[in-house]
């Protein structure tokens, strides 16, 4: 098969790509700093422009616009699992890919055709027709190249086909600003019948020029016919291919739309857009759909609650008590906010993934999310450098059609009004072309995709980053002068007046620790402690039901809870046969026929304690015992004698790489790590299936860095076995390993040991 074949080659291809970037990325601070200095000087100069520039400010006018638009559908798609720098991706994608490759296409088509075919064919028909195709291409690329495409929420094909939408949506309405400004009073452009408004109280708004009809925007018409590419894509599994009828009729009916608020003079086409409502009708039944699909997903969701994190309270998932719940949080301060927010749509995303995704999407659980943030900090640049270059392609045929008499006529379409663009931009100064230039890579780097740099901060990377930075050399600044962005200075200070509100809110002044309290405490790790940090308070929130844990944040809580005084953690995936494999091992207790006599089999027992008792019961001996200095985290060598049942003869067998976890952790200590990496692995979506010969799932694997009851960092890696249906049930083992490679075990003496 071909598109079997042309998936495979792109999914290859981009996971080269990824593996090339984080290379390449690391080798080189000089073209971070570049960036970020470049970022710096648009926002600088795009200030400074405001004043003097009216171009500045239509240019910021509409870019705030856009974002409202975006933030108003990325608030009501509950039950979304895309992050937003996905979502911002494809606004990006809307903008320098879909307008560009529509407005080459268009000139391309029409370039051998009399000026008089395209002023009356292009506005009217093929431009609609084109644009609403386009905008799905991005959508429709997605679903055949991604191993994430299967377990998309319906919420998530609204989502994408919306930014794609906007993102188109941005540019013309971006080019109708300035054609209106250049029109001079009382010329048909700024006459009142064709006055442009925007109207911020209304859902997902656009201009609205007073044209043939109303027109739902780009946003909802295209979000509208993703979403319903995502409700046939569920409803095959029932009806089969007919299905597809859904999303066809829909892409029909708001290519009508479009083309009659254009000003089509079609009489079937003007019949069959009044038929279905003049227009006024479609972003209602996007409403009306958008509810129904977040509910669906929903519906999901309480059919995989059991093999999910809950809260205690929390019988029944359902958004409202979700939103509830993290704007409670706020009052805990941002980062707990952020951790709760991402362990909510991480939550999501794994029920999607265990209920519709294919074996592809599930083996590659862990790596997706990472995947997916590395793509789009490397996309941005290179989508703005492919507009360039497709704006400059279309500048060429629009100046061929311009030679033959061709200009466009103007209207409310990307292609038609590119050509007046176009001269526009050619009587501007090198000084203003700079000035926007670099104003509209700063808005597409940095301001649109803000929140996640916003979530990536408030969660503690950027605070891991700093702390990294006190121990660089002064030639070594270029690495943080690239990480120091605009959005992430923005996020930083987002941080601060959050913590801040967080702490008045509470009663308390806020405060930087003093030094006192922060030498009570265990020393902390540096970025693995961060990174450990942000998911264990929606974790420990998971399971106790009452907020966040303070454990691995708050000064000597390390030895409160060795002290006794803390209450025994509830457990959810940690059974009495997780407890007997980890701290006894298991045990063969027929003796007759065995290798060696019975008693404890290797397999399992990572406590030290229970290690000991098993070498004193079972006749083994510890050849060699090693520790890591940082955390404790022991491995032995074990000799083992034994009989072969059938010929009697006696043999020495070895065993290497053993490990345990610390000697001073006890049995509660213990399960705990267990517990705490698994809900880190389901907050993070880093299960890895583990299949059989026949590709039928076995288990789940899982491998994080978590906090210890001392403070120090353990990694942890297990196996948790699920159900018939693929939910989660409880822990098969789970045992510490070396989380740090260039820190090598020490061979400790027999008076250490």
């Amino acid at each position: 098969m071909i598109l079997p074949g042309l998936r495979l080659t792109i999914r290859t291809a981009r996971d080269r790509f990824r593996t090339q970037w984080k290379k390449r990325a690391s080798q080189a601070p000089r073209l971070f700093a570049f960036y970020s200095i470049l970022s710096w000087l648009g926002l600088a100069l795009l200030c400074l422009s405001l004043p003097f520039m009216k171009d500045s400010r239509t240019l910021l006018v509409q870019a705030l616009a856009s974002f409202y638009v975006l933030w108003q559908l990325w608030i009501v798609c509950r039950s979304k699992t895309v992050g937003w720098s996905a979502y911002a991706a494809f606004f990006i994608i809307g903008t320098w890919i879909v307008a560009p490759l529509n407005t080459l296409f268009i000139q391309l088509v029409f370039l051998p055709f009399d000026p008089a075919v395209y002023a009356v064919w292009n506005a009217s028909l093929v431009s609609p027709l084109t644009e609403e195709l386009m905008k799905l291409a991005p959508l429709l690329l997605f679903l055949r190249g991604s191993r994430k495409a299967t377990s998309l929420s319906l919420a998530d094909f609204a989502l994408i086909g919306g930014a794609t939408g906007a993102g188109l949506q941005f540019l013309e309405e971006y080019w109708m600003r300035l054609h209106a400004s250049l029109e001079p009073a009382g010329s048909v452009a700024v006459s009142p019948d064709s006055a442009m408004s925007w109207n911020l109280f209304h859902f997902l708004p656009s201009l609205e020029q007073g044209l043939a009809s109303p027109w739902a925007g780009h946003t909802a018409a295209t979000a509208l016919c993703a979403l319903g590419l995502g409700i046939a894509i569920r409803l095959r599994r029932v009806i089969g291919k007919a299905a597809y009828a859904l999303p066809v009729f829909l892409l029909v009916w708001v290519a009508a739309d479009h083309a009659v608020h254009n000003g089509t003079q079609a009489t079937w086409l003007n019949g069959f857009h009044m038929t279905l409502g003049g227009g006024a009708y479609t972003k209602a039944l996007f409403i009306v759909l958008l509810i129904g699909a977040v509910a669906y997903d929903y519906a999901d969701l309480n059919r995989m609650r059991k093999g999910l994190t809950l809260f205690r309270s929390e019988n029944l998932i359902e958004p409202f008590r979700e939103l509830y719940r993290s704007l409670s949080m706020l009052q805990e301060g941002a980062k707990r906010y952020v951790s709760l927010l991402r362990f909510y749509r991480i939550r999501r995303r794994l029920a999607f993934t265990l209920l519709y995704g294919k074996k592809d999407a599930k083996r590659s659980l862990g790596n997706l999310q990472d995947e997916m943030k590395t793509l789009n900090k490397a996309a941005v640049p290179v989508l703005l450098a492919a507009g360039f270059l497709l704006l400059s392609a279309a500048a060429w045929t629009g100046g061929l059609a311009a030679a033959a008499g061709s200009s466009p006529a103007v209207s409310a379409c990307v292609s038609c009004l590119y050509a007046p663009t176009s001269a526009w931009w050619s009587g501007q100064s090198a000084a203003a072309k700079g000035v926007l230039l670099l104003g509209t890579a700063f808005l597409f780097t940095s301001f649109f995709p803000l929140w996640g740099a916003v979530s990536d901060t408030l969660a503690g990377d950027f605070k891991a980053r700093r702390k990294h930075a006190g121990r660089l050399q002064p030639g070594e600044i270029l690495p943080l002068l690239g990480a120091f962005t605009p959005r992430m200075a923005a996020a930083a200070g987002l941080q601060r007046l959050l913590d801040r509100l967080a702490g008045l809110g509470a009663g308390k002044k806020p405060s930087a620790p003093s030094a006192e309290s922060a030498s009570s405490g265990a020393q902390e790790q540096p970025s693995a402690a961060q990174s450990a940090e942000a998911p264990s308070a929606a974790e420990s929130a998971a399971d106790a039901g009452s907020g966040a844990d303070d454990t691995a944040d708050a000064p000597g809580a390390a030895g409160a809870a060795r002290s006794g005084t803390v209450p025994e953690r509830r457990h959810r995936f940690t059974t009495a046969r997780t407890r007997q494999t980890v701290h006894q091992g298991k045990q063969a207790y027929l003796p007759a026929g065995t290798l060696y006599g019975g008693g404890w089999t290797i397999m399992g027992l990572h406590n030290w304690n229970g290690f000991l008792d098993a070498v004193r019961r079972d006749r083994c001996t510890v050849v060699r015992t090693e520790e890591l200095p940082e955390n404790g985290i022991r491995r032995a060598v074990i000799r083992r004698q034994g009989t072969d049942p059938l010929t009697g003869e006696t043999f020495t067998s070895l065993t290497y790489g053993k490990t345990f976890y610390p000697k001073h952790y006890n049995d509660s200590e213990i399960d705990r790590l267990g517990e705490d990496a698994l809900n880190k692995a389901i907050l993070h979506n880093r299960l890895q299936s583990q299949n059989d010969h026949r590709g039928r799932l076995q288990a789940y694997t899982f491998r994080e860095e978590v906090v210890g009851p001392d403070g120090k960092i353990i990694g942890v890696q297990g196996r948790v076995l699920p159900d018939a249906e693929g939910n989660l049930t409880e822990i098969i083992d789970h045992f510490p390993y070396n989380h740090r490679q260039t820190v090598s075990f020490r061979r400790l003496s027999a008076d250490q040991d």
